[in-house]
């Protein structure tokens, strides 16, 4: 009986010690969003232990069939659960854009992306007393290249018209 109690009391002991010692934990969490066309998406998470760090991959693409996408990112670090080292990034086919802090906010501005798989990476290290959370949005919409208006066409006609009856001129007095 006695031994019993010892063994009970020092295994309590072990996993007490052990949960004191326990250091930060190192988490990467991937959501896929799909193919992304005309919409907004919302991007949030929370974690719960300060001194964890993280790593949310928001994987996306943007659809071969699209001339061309632009996006837009705007995530914030909500008050009361505060992030340490916050950052954001877009990783694509051939470059990687950074975020732009903005207070507690990070944003990318719209920019031009071509087709392809697109990683959206927001990161940082749990330092609010009661936990840590972002939220916010990406949003994706097509760009359709610009249609000349017919004025456009005119104009060249015209010019081509003008330079036309130069070069006729020219070889009439040669």
């Amino acid at each position: 009986m006695k031994q019993t109690t010892l063994f009970t009391t020092l295994l309590a002991i072990g996993l007490a010690a052990s949960s004191f010692s326990a250091s930060a934990v190192s988490l990467t969490n991937n959501f896929a969003l799909g193919t992304l066309t005309n919409t907004t998406v919302g991007l949030s998470n929370s974690f719960n232990i300060m001194g964890d760090i993280f790593v949310d991959n928001w994987n996306f693409t943007i659809s071969p069939a699209e001339t061309t996408a632009a996006i837009a990112v705007d995530i914030d670090n909500l008050p009361a659960f505060e992030i340490g080292s916050f950052g954001a990034k877009l990783i694509g086919p051939s470059n990687t854009w950074s975020g732009v802090a903005v207070g507690n906010t990070f944003q990318i501005s719209p920019m031009l992306l071509a087709a392809g798989n697109y990683d959206f990476q927001i990161f940082g290290t749990v330092a609010g007393t009661q936990g840590a959370a972002y939220g916010g949005t990406i949003s994706a919409f097509v760009v359709e290249p610009p249609v000349p208006e017919p004025e456009t066409y005119a104009m060249l006609l015209a010019g081509l018209g003008i330079v036309g009856m130069i070069s006729r001129r020219r070889n009439k007095q040669d």
